[in-house]
């Protein structure tokens, strides 16, 4: 038997066992863009248009601006090829269910309801003909998925023969990644962009467009099926931070609002006046801070926006000195777009749009430009995510977000605050499932299961994968999440650590460290490496969108009234770009990061320090002997549990009195104090940072050790049992609640540090002190660091035959029944670690599929 097919599909290929350079391709990947402008359309080309809105959701409260959408195409393109080379699609009958009047396409409200019915034409002898460019309609939304991939299909075989491109327009419901919904937002009633891909196949050049799901414009992606490297005029560093869109906001918005800020002349600002973290004064007037916060949001939505000129107006932009076209692909080949403009211009104009109508101020007139059709699309946002990372909605933080969520969608009349935060989490949560994708076809790593980022399942991999193979992932893990900063919290939202709403999503930073352990696993000093590539990568990506964030005419417009209101002067423009150039935003030393006392490091996410200043916090020293008081008895501790320590090294006793306390009050009284911790550790001298970071341990483990307490408790009222992931004997699966961040993750000792403290006992009696001094072991077995959304698959720890530097998950308390000695006292061991390339697979179905694994 080939031993791929004894692997499955968790191993590489052997090509991807041959060491390999950890440069990023400098080449043009992926050339897809937002614009406003009609792509360059070669009369040779094949057209194929498609509408998916429902009939019953075609108001232009709803989604009737895709319908307009679709017909402003088919006026601009009628007669610009063949007579029968266009093929328009449609779910509903628009004779029938749409308004004419009401079809007004942009700010100019050009009314497009007469591209509805077929055109005509005259010929040279003066012969009237028809085009073959009438709507065909199917009502049936799985005939039309069938319908839309055999015209595909057609069409690329007829495009192959005579070799002429392809042009795929789409007007409906659809995702980052151009995969399109047909009459609701369900995976059942969905073609993803990689099976149009396989349709039309992979050397036939196609352009796909579809509506811009984070701003208004359309997102084009020039070769669908062909490379563009070679073939497009702006370099890779360029379509890269306009693809990455806001993942990146927090950072940058700090950057441009702080003494960083590259607009502000720093050479005039007399040094005193830099006694605070941000220019102007501590108390800022309604005007300053009405300025501040507009020019965040403008920061916000121009990097959402992908960097596109004019990212809240709907409207097709015929200015050839905005031509994106030009400017990212190259010269237009064919019709200019002031032919374009002149067609549109000849269309008539519809009334203008009542200035009553409300609509999300930071949306501008995107998504339908009332606030009825915004929200619509927000919903339509949230219900997508719901259909991405199958994993992550499966586990027990996942279901409570979607709880979360699905209030949302039950609203009908949410707060704009609302949906102005919900926004910008989906914005975040889609780009960074963007962002594995990208960063794993520009560094040539595998992917997982041969999956996007945003299909990956990340428990199928969880089941199938090692001890080590979990070891080694997380080796990367921390690399890569410290390097996505948090949400972006909009003006008139308080930043809450334990909503659910603005917790990052941390499926993507999983899915690269896997791809990287599938590249990297027996070479340590190459996965190392590669990690602080990413994040080099990163940082040249942050660069860049600095850069163009300068170039747009509104954030510098916003920039100059915030400066001019806190009375600071302004830079000029060009110099402002150089001070953008010369920025360092990639500190080499790791940002955003804690290192713990056993060595292994964990992620610090509530706190991010300034771009030009980001430092590592230093690491703590050898680990010492610790006295262990114990409490008389087992009494109940009369004070919360706040130790340096974890609380796995406390006694039996001391862990034993614990219990009579209440979890949920002891939870609260926890977070509490993490919250103070964390606004302490950001003001604090670097001399003070050791200090309370371990205080932040301690703190951290007493909320892992009660919120595990309380699962027990009532899992004991509920008499449940679950089994171990293996099979085998049942034993209490650790499934941590979704308050748990990754800072909350409990830092693990090894067992030759087992001292402990414990508080005073509950009748107020001093309790006796017992000194154990611990042997310094001559190797530190560091215990790694998992991600808390993995806790509930965390086994006993094994001892391997493997590096030290890698990094392994916690062990579960002997209390839990796991990880327990044998008969003699002895501990169990296992067998030798065998790569996944030569071994073969623990046998485990998965749940959806009878495929062995």
């Amino acid at each position: 038997m080939h031993v791929q097919s004894r692997i499955g599909a968790l191993a590489p290929t052997a090509d991807e066992f041959t060491p390999g350079g950890i440069e990023a391709n400098r080449n043009v990947l992926d050339a897809t863009f937002v614009t406003h402008n009609l792509p360059d359309i070669s009369p040779d080309s094949g057209v194929i248009g498609l509408c998916t809105v429902p009939y019953n959701r075609v108001g232009m409260e709803d989604q009737g601006w895709h319908v307009a959408d679709f017909l402003a195409f088919k006026a601009l393109l009628c007669g610009e090829t063949h007579p029968k080379s266009q093929t328009w699609l449609s779910l509903c009958d628009l004779n029938v269910h749409t308004n004419p009047e009401q079809l007004a396409h942009g700010k100019d409200r050009r009314l497009v309801h007469g591209a509805i019915s077929a055109s005509s034409y005259t010929d040279s002898n003066g012969v009237r003909h028809v085009r073959d460019d009438q709507i065909k309609v199917e009502p049936s939304p799985k005939k039309l998925m069938v319908d839309f991939v055999k015209t595909l299909t057609t069409k690329a075989r007829v495009a192959k023969d005579i070799g002429y491109p392809l042009v795929i327009i789409i007007c409906g419901p659809t995702t980052l990644e151009q995969d399109v919904f047909f009459g609701k937002t369900d995976a059942k009633c969905a073609v993803t962009s990689g099976q149009i891909r396989h349709a039309i196949g992979e050397d036939i050049e196609a352009m796909l467009i579809t509506p811009a799901p984070f701003s208004a414009g359309w997102q084009i992606n020039p070769s669908l099926c062909l490379s563009p490297a070679g073939k497009v005029r702006a370099d890779r560093t360029e379509f890269v931070a306009k693809q990455f869109g806001g993942v990146f906001a927090k950072e940058i918005v700090d950057f441009f609002t702080k003494w960083n800020c590259p607009f502000l002349d720093k050479d005039k600002v007399d040094n005193s006046s830099k006694d605070g973290g941000t220019p102007g004064p501590v108390m800022l007037s309604q005007k300053q801070k009405g300025n501040v916060e507009a020019f965040k949001v403008k920061l916000h939505g121009a990097l959402a926006g992908r960097l596109s000129f004019g990212h809240c107006d709907h409207s097709f932009n015929f200015d050839p000195d905005l031509d994106d076209w030009e400017r990212l692909v190259g010269p237009r080949q064919h019709k200019p777009l002031s032919h374009y403009r002149q067609k549109w211009e000849n269309l008539e104009v519809g009334e203008v749009a009542p200035t009553t109508v409300e609509n999300l101020e930071f949306l501008g007139n995107a998504f339908g430009g009332s606030s009825a059709s915004q929200i619509s699309h927000i919903k339509h946002l949230v219900e997508e995510s719901f259909e991405a990372w199958p994993g992550y909605w499966s586990l027990s933080f996942g279901r409570s977000a979607m709880a979360d969520f699905r209030k949302f969608l039950d609203n009908v009349s949410p707060e704009h605050t609302d949906c102005h935060e919900m926004f910008n989490v989906l914005e975040h949560r889609a780009t960074s499932a963007a962002i594995g994708d990208l960063t794993v076809r520009y560094f040539t790593i595998p992917k997982p299961y041969e999956e996007r980022c945003r299909d990956w399942d990340e428990l199928k991999w969880n089941a199938e994968a090692s001890d080590l193979d979990r070891r080694v992932a997380n080796f990367a893990y921390g690399g890569i999440l410290k390097n996505i900063p948090l949400v972006t919290i909009p003006p008139g939202v308080n930043l809450n650590h334990l909503s659910k709403i603005q917790r990052s999503i941390d499926v993507p930073a999983t899915y690269l460290s896997v791809s990287l352990y599938l590249r990297y696993y027996q070479r340590k000093e190459e996965l190392q490496a590669a990690v602080d590539r990413i994040t080099n990568f990163f940082d040249e990506i942050k660069v860049r969108q600095i850069e163009l964030l300068l170039k747009d005419p509104e954030v510098e417009k916003k920039c100059a009234a915030w400066l001019e209101s806190i009375e600071m002067p302004i830079l000029p423009l060009d110099r402002a770009l150089g001070a953008a150039k010369a920025t360092k935003m990639g500190a080499k030393a790791p940002r955003n990061q804690t290192v713990a006392q056993n060595g292994t490091t964990g992620v610090k996410r509530e706190a991010e320090p300034e771009l030009s200043t980001v430092t590592a916090l230093p690491a703590d020293p050898d680990p010492k002997p610790v006295e262990d008081i114990r409490s008389q008895n087992g009494a109940a501790p009369s004070t919360p549990l706040r130790s340096t320590q974890p609380v796995e090294f406390l006694s039996d006793e001391t862990k034993k009195g614990l219990s009579r306390l209440d979890p949920e009050r002891e939870i609260e009284k926890a977070r509490q104090e993490l919250q103070e911790l964390v606004e302490k550790l950001v003001n604090a001298p670097n001399d003070d940072l050791v200090a309370i970071k371990e205080e932040l341990v301690g703190v951290k483990s007493s909320i892992a050790f009660w919120e595990e307490e309380l699962r027990k408790r009532e899992e004991g009222k509920k008499g449940a049992k679950k089994s171990h992931p293996f099979g085998g004997s049942p034993f209490p699966i650790l499934e941590i609640t979704p308050d748990v961040t990754p800072d909350e993750t409990p830092n693990v000792k090894s067992d030759t540090q087992a001292a402990a403290v414990s508080p005073q006992s509950e009748e107020g009696q001093k309790s006796s002190v017992t000194v154990t001094a611990a042997k310094k072991p001559a190797v530190q077995k560091s215990a790694g660091w998992v991600p808390p959304h993995l806790w509930h698959t965390i086994k006993k720890e094994q001892k391997q035959e493997s590096d030290d530097s890698y990094v392994s998950p916690p062990s579960p308390s002997p209390q839990n029944g796991v990880g327990k000695s044998d008969a003699r006292g002895k501990e169990k061991t296992t067998e030798a670690y065998v790569p996944p390339h030569l071994r073969t697979r623990r046998a485990i179905a998965s749940p959806d599929q009878d495929t062995i694994f």
